[in-house]
């Protein structure tokens, strides 16, 4: 196998311990085993004392803030209470690392970009895929927690089996303090570590599952220890420390797992150079004589303490301070006692007196007495404490903010306030950074040696893209900018408000940057965009100008079409009233016509009518009723029949109106439409903006 073979070869590792003998196994074993023990022994004191102060911060991160010295000092049994400042300013620390979270990407080398193109591009995809997995960014979320904690957090990479198939994945360590490293290596990262090794406490009987259960030897043992562990790593009963350990030789990488003194699993990663769990580093700190970590629990620590002792002083005075008290006369309340005992307890809505003695003099009626305890002394200490802590960390304690900029500050006593004030906690970012950097190392060589990708070993560059690095560097530019704006030429303003738009993080910022900029005066455009620049602009002067005149010309065609349209509208309008009287003089003449064939008619029946009463009168009083009453309902109908050709002749009437009126009204249309597509042709040609 060649060097720069890269491949996973556990078949291999199972292929060599098959055919060794039991006498090799045994060696073997024993070798391990002390080498194990060996390195475990070199650094298991230096990281005891790491994992001690990593554990008291994180518990006093988690709310422990009260310890048997504070218990002590203020005697047994008092109020204890915690605010969570430093909880906030962790969060204001690593809330924006989270928030745009850092990806990792391969970069080839020149030599090698064209020759393996698709090597490269697979294997960002699957670095891709593996960094917007779910628990690949929790894992940089809680190392990052702990790193800016308790000074030190682990993430690291493996493989895991789904359906059938193997799989790189990026997880965190949830309990940091159950790593022991290489106490010696330099890296913040601990890529110069060559060995490492992680204690997991798992049941005895998941050891016998997971492994056989001839992993005892044959004899159990109480207390199933590879080596002494300390106090840090005291097992539990009915629990067993798995050890995994890791080396590294060359590029390859050996897992062995270890239960008591028996090596139970052995692996082998070609193509890894280094340990695949990866550090995430807080503050290299002095410890008495050794240099250990520490997060801002560390810094942090005193200033809590002394707003948890003024305010569980404050809760205290509140909780003593007498309730409302009332002064007035015994006579006034005088067989009421009870009920006035009571006033604080009660929700009554009325309490009892006597307004009169018994010599009928008036009573001065209780009067409300307010008591209330002095804190002022207390909240001073706890602002106190709240502007250290700021102070010490250069991050307020309700988050990072932009801070004020006074009317009477220069511009450097604005970035050197803002300098000093972020690079207190800027080394976390920074590690960060590099952590998950590392972290990207370690991912593209596992997924080059799982998946089998054709990309060579020392062909590529691990690059980061994105993060809140971006967003900082926005920040401080905006802030630099602002500054300036304090003391540049009134000219430069709107220079700089274009460059403070930019560094917004909204989509509206470039448009709204562009729109700034066509404000500005013609010679400062020039003097931006150089010469170039301006022979472009004059260019663009010169085609808006040709424009003007093309769409000075459209509009005049404009008004034009306007006013024939105008008079088009005028003469329909003048041609429907026409029309209109026309319709009525003849509706007129019509009613006129058809009242006096009514009023004929009428006096024909009336004639008629008449000489049939009389002849009636002659044949007798039965006949002639008989006859009027035909004579009535001739008349009626002949008046009914007048009436529905007077309706049919106004309805006519109006319908030949409504016609030529819709006539008119589609012509008015028609010249409309010629009006609103001459004005579409001329917006059309606005000259482009400069």
């Amino acid at each position: 196998m060649e060097d720069d073979e890269i491949m996973l070869s556990e078949e291999a590792v199972a292929e060599e311990v098959a055919e060794m003998s039991e006498s090799e196994l045994r060696e073997f074993n024993d070798q391990m085993v002390a080498e194990v023990r060996d390195f475990i022994d070199r650094n298991i004191e230096r990281n005891s004392r790491q994992v001690k102060r990593m554990r008291a911060d994180r518990a006093f991160a988690s709310g422990d803030q009260w310890d048997k010295n504070d218990r002590q000092n203020r005697t047994e049994d008092r109020l204890e209470l915690a605010i969570p400042m430093c909880q906030n300013v962790i969060s204001a620390v690593t809330n924006p690392i989270a928030a745009r979270p850092f990806r990792c990407i391969v970069e080839p080398r020149p030599k090698f970009k064209d020759a393996f193109a698709e090597g490269f591009a697979n294997l960002n995809a699957r670095l891709r895929e593996i960094q917007d997995d779910y628990e690949t960014k929790a894992a940089n979320n809680q190392a990052t927690v702990d790193e800016a904690t308790t000074g030190l957090g682990f993430t690291y990479a493996t493989t895991v089996e789904r359906d059938g198939t193997t799989e790189v994945v990026y997880r965190a360590m949830e309990d940091a303090t159950m790593v022991i490293w290489d106490a010696d290596c330099k890296s913040v990262t601990m890529e110069d570590a060559k060995q490492a090794v992680v204690v997991e406490l798992i049941k005895e009987s998941e050891a016998e599952d997971r492994f056989g259960s001839d992993i005892w030897g044959g004899n159990r043992p109480e207390r199933t220890t590879l080596a002494d562990l300390g106090s840090n790593f005291a097992v539990p009963e009915g629990l067993v420390p798995l050890i995994t350990y890791f080396r590294v030789e060359g590029r390859s990488c050996e897992f062995h797992r270890l239960i008591g003194e028996m090596v139970v699993e052995s692996d082998l990663v070609e193509g890894l150079s280094r340990v695949p769990i990866i550090a995430f580093v807080g503050e290299k700190t002095w410890f008495d004589k050794e240099i250990g970590y520490s997060g801002l629990i560390h810094r942090l620590r005193p200033m809590q303490k002394l707003a948890n002792y003024a305010n569980s002083q404050m809760v205290e005075r509140l909780a003593m301070c007498p309730k409302t008290a009332w002064t007035g006369p015994d006579e006034a309340i005088d067989g009421y006692e009870d009920e006035w005992t009571n006033a604080n307890f009660s929700t009554n809505a009325y309490l009892s007196r006597h307004q009169y003695n018994q010599e009928g003099k008036a009573l001065d009626k209780p009067e409300l007495v307010q008591i209330g305890a002095k804190v002022d002394d207390l909240q001073s200490v706890i602002n106190g404490a709240v502007q250290q802590m700021q102070f010490a960390t250069g991050v307020a304690v309700t988050g990072i903010v932009d801070q004020a900029i006074q009317d009477d500050a220069t511009a450097t006593e604005v970035l050197m306030r803002t300098k000093s004030s972020q690079s207190n906690v800027s080394h976390y970012l920074e590690h960060t950074k590099e952590s998950i950097k590392a972290s990207g190392k370690v991912l593209a060589e596992m997924c080059i040696a799982v998946y089998e990708i054709n990309v060579p070993p020392g062909s590529y560059d691990i690059k980061l893209e994105g993060g809140c690095v971006e967003l900082t560097q926005m920040e401080e530019d905006r802030r630099s900018l602002l500054a300036m704006m304090q003391f540049a030429p009134e000219v430069m303003k709107g220079v700089i408000s274009i460059g403070i738009m930019n560094t917004l993080d909204i989509p509206q910022a470039p448009k709204m940057a562009e729109m700034m900029f066509k404000q500005l005066p013609p010679e400062v455009q020039n003097a931006a965009l150089g010469q170039d620049g301006a022979q472009q602009v004059a260019t663009l002067q010169r085609q808006n100008q040709e424009l003007q005149g093309q769409v000075q010309q459209l509009n005049q065609q404009l008004q034009q079409v306007s006013i024939e349209n105008q008079q088009l509208q005028l003469r329909s309008k003048a041609d429907v009233a026409v029309k209109q009287i026309d319709a009525q003089t003849q509706l007129q003449k019509q009613q006129m016509v058809n009242e006096n064939a009514i009023l004929l008619k009428r006096m024909e029946l009336q004639a008629g009518a008449q000489q049939a009463q009389f002849e009636a009168q002659v044949e007798g009083a039965a006949q002639s009723q008989k006859i009027v009453a035909d004579a009535n309902e001739a008349a009626a109908k002949a008046e009914r029949d007048l009436n529905g050709e007077l309706v049919k002749a106004e309805q006519k009437a109006r319908l030949e109106m409504e016609q030529e009126a819709r006539k008119r009204e589609a012509e008015s249309v028609g010249r409309a439409a010629e009006v609103a597509a001459a004005q579409l042709a001329a917006s059309q040609m606005e000259p482009p903006a400069i």
